[in-house]
């Protein structure tokens, strides 16, 4: 009937309208972007190099850091009047050496360092008294 089509005619035309608000909506919400267009090989060489550059960029920034704010075993000051024996130097050579190790274990997260034996740490620790001999 009449009344059916008007019906149907005015469900399709709300049903449009509210399918247009929700398009509009997500549009906002979530910009087009390049994501979802597809690239060129051009394009993609492109993305390869900048990132590329983004890299070296980034190496540098961190070498100039590096550099301006020095950290680490460098600024450790030798107090002579500690010196007993050596002991002062031994332990700061203690010192340094687990700040390395520490840094090689950030710098390799694989897994947990091998554990020294008590045998190992004894020669160490003559070791170190030696070389301040």
């Amino acid at each position: 009937t009449a009344e059916e089509i008007a019906y149907d005619e005015d469900q399709a035309r709300a049903a449009v309208k509210i399918q247009s608000i929700q398009r509009g909506r997500q549009t906002r919400s979530n910009p087009p972007g390049p994501q979802g267009q597809a690239q060129t090989a051009e394009e993609i060489a492109y993305d390869e190099d900048q990132a590329k550059a983004a890299v070296k960029i980034q190496a540098i920034q961190r070498g100039r850091q590096t550099r301006a704010n020095p950290r680490g075993p460098a600024m450790v000051v030798y107090d002579p009047a500690y010196d007993e024996d050596g002991e002062a130097k031994a332990a700061a050579a203690v010192k340094i050496q687990s700040i390395q190790r520490g840094r090689q274990t950030r710098a390799n997260p694989r897994g947990p360092a091998p554990q020294a034996t008590a045998e190992e740490i004894a020669y160490d620790e003559d070791q170190a008294r030696a070389a301040v001999k």
